[in-house]
Order: structure tokens, then C-alpha cells, then sequence
């Protein structure tokens, strides 16, 4: 039997980190979490923690993506602004991390973008 080819979505706001896990168009789980509202490099560590979780319990995450509530650089994935989570943001290489602490490819994507195309 083959290894489905999971997604998962991860949304970070500035009140809550949401996620969900999909095969397809299924969602295998779901859920939220308040965002760590010391910011900075607490926050960047609660993405990874929360990639690296939902990656161990779903075997077959192939690709994560993450809203972001701010602009980022699309050619890095690193960020450039957020607007509603305290930190010194530019520069903070967020694709990569969160790549890195799950061990698959990550990209970054303005939330309301993301937003958009989740309702398309």
C-alpha cells in the first residue's frame, strides 16, 4: 500500500497558531493553539514544535505551508513584516526553520493570500 502524500497548513496570527493536516481535499486533523505572544524566537520555535508534532503523528507529510500575518520575501520564504506578533522580524529565515524542524519542503504565503486561495 502507498504512503498517502499529506499537507499540512499551518495559520500563525497573532492570537492563535491554527492548523490542519489534508490528504486531498480530506482533513485529518485539525485544530489551534493561542500564539506565544512573547514573539520573536519563542514564536518561530512554537511553529516548529507545532510542524514537528503534527509531522511525527501523520506519516507521509510531504510539504508544509504557512500563512503568515505580514510580507516575506517569496524567493527564501524569510520574513520581511508581521503586523500582529511582536519581534524584530526581518530577515528571520521562517521557510527554512520550520523545513528544517520537519524535514520536508516549507514555503511562506501572506494569509490573507492564503485565505483567498483556500476559498477558490
Amino acid at each position: 500500500m502507498a504512503t498517502r502524500s499529506l499537507q499540512l497548513g499551518l495559520d500563525w496570527g497573532g492570537t492563535n497558531v491554527k492548523w490542519a493536516v489534508l490528504a486531498g481535499e480530506d482533513v485529518l486533523e485539525e485544530g489551534s493553539e493561542p500564539t506565544d505572544r512573547r514573539g520573536g524566537e519563542e514564536a518561530v520555535r512554537q511553529l516548529e514544535r507545532v510542524a514537528r508534532d503534527l509531522a511525527g503523528r501523520h506519516a507521509g507529510v510531504a510539504t508544509v505551508g504557512i500563512g503568515v500575518p505580514g510580507t516575506y520575501d517569496p524567493a527564501d520564504g524569510s520574513l520581511l513584516r508581521v503586523v500582529n506578533v511582536p519581534g524584530a522580524w526581518e530577515g528571520v529565515p521562517l521557510a527554512a526553520r520550520v523545513a528544517a524542524a520537519v524535514g520536508v519542503p516549507a514555503a511562506v504565503v501572506n494569509d490573507a493570500r492564503a485565505w483567498t486561495l483556500a476559498e477558490h
